[in-house]
């Protein structure tokens, strides 16, 4: 199950882990992150296991809101994968902290768009606000310690950060100490298109970042149910990250 939560007195555990989205029926959807987050209406702390690869932009950011507006504490453990939106949702804790060989990842939006020129010029036009928005969020945790340029030169180049660097640029608060990664999830970006720059291991691992082998295939499925989407409406888009 991609989302769990453990209610227990007025201390509420939440696992994010797998995609965000509602593409597929084991992604994590705003809707359903909402709904079981009732249950933790009455928690003074609320503790966000993190293991993600990403998703969609928009879904992840309802995600992050609902965090940041919750009237507990609100603690992040980033366990294995913080990758694209699952990074700004990490970002929503008071404190984040990160096992030492999890993984960090920020890069630009992306989108697939059908229609008129117009269409594609107006995509890109929506791409660039939500990258500044993205930029703005990163900025506003590390506090200083990295600019709005070199977050926008690190989503350039699809960067990914070990613990120790997340921690370094203040993108997380604590580290802690390296988990066995055996437990948790792993997933495979060697066959992504979206996905450039993945380590092939782990730090302090043999084992090859492996278990979700078929993320081009949903990945596929997301622009073929867009592309039945455009036969209706000749457009349609969908931001991802």
């Amino acid at each position: 199950m991609a989302l769990k939560i453990l209610m227990k007195q007025k201390t509420a555990e939440i696992w994010l882990y797998g995609e965000i989205g509602s593409y597929w029926l084991d992604t994590i959807s705003a809707k359903n992150f909402s709904e079981e987050i009732k249950k933790a209406k009455d928690a003074e702390t609320i503790t966000v296991h993190v293991n993600s690869p990403g998703g969609d932009v928009f879904e992840g950011i309802a995600i992050y809101n609902m965090l940041r507006s919750h009237k507990a504490t609100v603690d992040v453990e980033i366990e294995g994968l913080a990758a694209s939106i699952a990074s700004i949702i990490s970002l929503s804790g008071d404190t984040v902290r990160m096992a030492e060989n999890a993984f960090f990842m920020i890069h630009n939006p992306w989108t697939a768009v059908f229609g008129e020129a117009k269409d594609l010029r107006e995509a890109a036009d929506k791409l660039d606000l939500v990258r500044d928005v993205l930029v703005q969020t990163y900025a506003k945790k590390t506090g200083g310690k990295a600019t709005k340029e070199q977050i926008g030169a690190w989503m350039d180049a699809e960067t990914w950060f070990t613990g120790k660097e997340a921690h370094a640029n203040g993108f997380v608060d604590e580290l802690t100490n390296t988990l066995d990664m055996a437990a948790l999830v792993k997933f495979d970006f060697s066959r992504s298109k979206f996905i450039k720059n993945a380590p092939k291991t782990f730090p302090g691992s043999d084992e090859i970042v492996s278990l979700c082998s078929d993320q081009d295939k949903r990945a596929r499925a997301r622009i073929a149910h867009m592309t039945m989407w455009s036969q209706k409406f000749k457009t349609a888009s969908a931001i991802a990250a």
